[in-house]
């Protein structure tokens, strides 16, 4: 049996006339050289293996191939590759047989010649690429129906030199004292293994033992932006082994590491580890921080990569069995070697949070280095991600695309009822000194004048952190706006205060409130109004509608025959029931070009977002983040470190013990499973 897929990634494959690939075989396979190891899709018939001594190798293939461990590093002398192109695995796949063909040997690769030209990603071949050619010499190559490139490898492998290296050096990134990061520190140094080294990037820390292998390095000048790529980069510099191992503090460094990793072989590229987060004390379920993702984007990618600057909305969660030679590590936890970091290295124009994970992912495989998962343990994450608590962007291994898709498990919602008070904090700060920290952020925005500044008592009564931030809202509102500079400070403030979006996100929400506060009010006479959307921007905004909304529509299918204000809530496709030339659609959400190209797909209606058509000064980023923070507040009981909530009914030890185990048998099958469920994600067990 040849290479094959599971179903939920089956593809057509072609075939290839058995007399063609006979006539290629003679003529470049020599008669002394032995036999050849086969990779294909396509499986061949006995007489054919027979005649060329060809041995096929069947083996299933996903994100967690692996070759070396089989058939050994630099081990093969001749190898057969048949149609690889045709699947999107291509780029790991060559990756694993480059290094199986020792230094001499032969590599007889064929393809259609079409798929040979490049990707959106490079255009070169994959074999062309930087990482391959110092160690490929191309003896021939014939294009006709069936491409025909024979390569040998003429040096070792540029890892070659590392793999038999067995020490570890690992980079811990701080930004001040992190008992979570002296914790992880203490269990490295306590697992049974190899050498290794730990290099904390940041203040020293204390309470460590006197121990030589620990080693404190830092920026020469504090950088409040979050400088990770910069603290990446002195690591690896200041290295003493070749295999690297980068990660943030906020882990429990998992004990059986250094048994995985031999497990998995020492000529791996760059990868990372599923990272899930349990809000509940039992453990019973999780969530998936943003460990591995991909950006689906095909056009203008060097472009993206040139300006730094990519598209949010088009980056996913796959899952872990699942490739894309547009996946990418998302820098919680970096595996990888000096020798390939040192190709590539972070790129240190870009701070925390500006997609500069996304643009290192994409120029590693540019030169053919892939970005990959092993799954077979975990790095938990002590913090949640502040931004993916009820939703995210997950990809299925059909390529469907799952937007806003929820990640409250059944489970999750039964334990914030029968047991709030085993729930963690969502913030891991006291509400007070939350509230002081955003106050003070906010009287330090140039807009604000001494009497708009807020003290203590103009918020002591927020026990919501929504109501917080509707607080906060309104005092922005207030704030004179002249010009975009103005703008500007607003938004600056918005990312320090939450979470550092990208520049290039930032500065489309300047470009959106500029226009929106350039326009006048939206003709209406005569029209039939209806809304869109259901969310936040719909509860702060649609109170002032100058005439009644006929219905609304929602792209949640669960609030389908739903109502809200009394109108009635229904699925897109009711709008192909209007007439286009007396309809106008009112956006309530922040997608308005997302939701304005679905409905150029229903038909010529005309539409505009609820602030052009309100024509009125309202930030609708932080719209959105407040009714993500009162979504937030539905779900999970406890927000601040000392907010238990006052009614907490606390569950029996009994039963909650058997919601637990009701919970593990009905998902036990699940647990490889990485594209969130109606019943929440659940992540291998470490």
């Amino acid at each position: 049996m040849p290479l094959h897929l599971s179903p939920e990634f089956a593809f057509s494959a072609e075939q290839q006339p058995e007399t063609l690939l006979i006539q290629i075989l003679q003529e470049h396979l020599a008669t002394d050289q032995g036999p050849s190891f086969y990779f294909g899709f396509q499986p061949l018939s006995t007489e054919l293996k027979e005649q060329f001594e060809l041995l096929e190798v069947d083996q299933q293939v996903d994100n967690f191939t692996r070759f070396s461990p089989k058939y050994g590093f630099e081990a093969l002398d001749s190898i057969i590759t048949l149609g690889l192109r045709q699947s999107r695995f291509a780029p790991l796949l060559l990756w694993e047989i480059f290094h199986l063909l020792r230094p001499g040997g032969v590599w007889l690769d064929l393809d259609d010649p079409e798929r040979c030209q490049g990707t959106p990603l490079s255009h070169q071949d994959f074999l062309e690429r930087g990482y391959y050619q110092p160690s490929l010499k191309r003896l021939d190559s014939k294009e006709a129906a069936l491409g025909c490139q024979r390569w040998q490898k003429v040096t070792p492998a540029d890892i070659s030199a590392d793999v038999a290296k067995a020490g570890w050096t690992f980079g811990i990134l701080t930004a001040g004292q992190s008992v979570n990061a002296q914790r992880m520190i203490r269990t490295i140094l306590e697992i049974p293994g190899p050498e290794r080294e730990i290099i904390v990037c940041g203040p020293a820390q204390e309470n460590l033992p006197e121990d030589p292998r620990i080693r404190t390095i830092d920026l020469e000048i504090p950088e409040p932006r979050g400088w990770i790529t910069r603290k990446k980069n002195l690591i690896v510099d200041t290295a003493r082994f070749s295999n690297l191992c980068l990660m943030h503090d906020r882990f429990v460094f998992p004990q059986d590491f250094f048994a995985v990793m031999d497990g998995y072989g020492n000529d791996f590229a760059f990868v990372t580890f599923p990272e899930p987060y349990y809000p509940h004390q039992s453990r019973s379920y999780a969530l998936r921080y943003p460990d591995y993702q991909v950006l689906l984007q095909c056009e203008k990618l060097q472009q993206a990569i040139d300006s730094k600057v990519v598209q949010q909305d088009n980056v996913y969660h796959p899952r872990y069995d699942d490739f894309y030679e547009t996946a990418f590590c998302c820098g919680g936890v970096y595996v990888t070697k000096k020798s390939l970091w040192n190709m590539v290295r972070q790129d240190e124009s870009l701070y925390h949070a500006e997609c500069e994970d996304i643009l290192f992912g994409l120029q590693s495989q540019q030169l053919g280095i892939p970005h990959r998962v092993i799954a077979e343990t975990c790095f938990e994450s002590l913090a949640p991600h502040p931004l993916l608590l009820t939703s995210m962007y997950a990809l299925t291994a059909s390529g469907e695309k799952l937007r806003d898709l929820s990640i409250l498990s059944p489970t999750q919602q039964k334990l914030s009822k029968l047991n709030p008070g085993g729930c963690k904090p969502v913030l891991g700060r006291k509400r007070t000194d939350y509230y002081q920290r955003i106050a003070e952020l906010y009287n330090a925005v140039p807009l604000v004048t001494s009497s708009q500044r807020l003290a203590p008592q103009d918020y002591a009564s927020a026990e919501k952190l929504s109501d917080f931030w509707q607080l906060i809202y309104q005092q922005l509102k207030q704030l004179p706006v002249s010009c975009r500079d103005d703008i500007a400070a607003i938004y600056h403030f918005f990312s320090k205060a939450v979470f550092n979006w990208p520049n290039g996100v930032v500065q489309t929400w300047i470009r959106d409130t500029e226009l929106q506060l350039s326009q006048h009010p939206q003709a209406t006479t005569g029209k039939k109004l209806i809304g869109w959307g259901t969310g936040g921007v719909y509860r702060n905004l649609a109170a002032n509608n100058p005439q009644p909304l006929a219905y609304l529509i929602d792209n949640n299918q669960q609030r389908w025959g739903e109502q809200l204000d009394g109108l009635q809530i229904c699925a897109p496709e009711l709008l192909q029931k209007e007439d286009p030339a007396n309809t106008l659609v009112i956006l309530y959400s922040s997608f308005v070009s997302e939701i304005g190209q679905q409905i150029e797909q229903l038909g010529p209606y005309q539409y505009c977002s609820a602030s052009s058509f309100f024509a009125s000064k309202e930030y609708l980023p932080i719209l959105n983040l407040i009714e993500y923070y009162r979504q937030v507040e539905q779900h999970y009981p406890i927000i601040f470190s000392d907010s238990v909530p006052p009614d907490a009914n606390r569950a029996e030890a009994d039963d909650e013990r058997r919601l637990l185990s009701s919970f593990l048998q009905s998902d036990a099958a699940q647990r490889l499973l990485v594209v969130p469920q109606a019943d929440g994600f659940i992540p291998p067990l470490g």
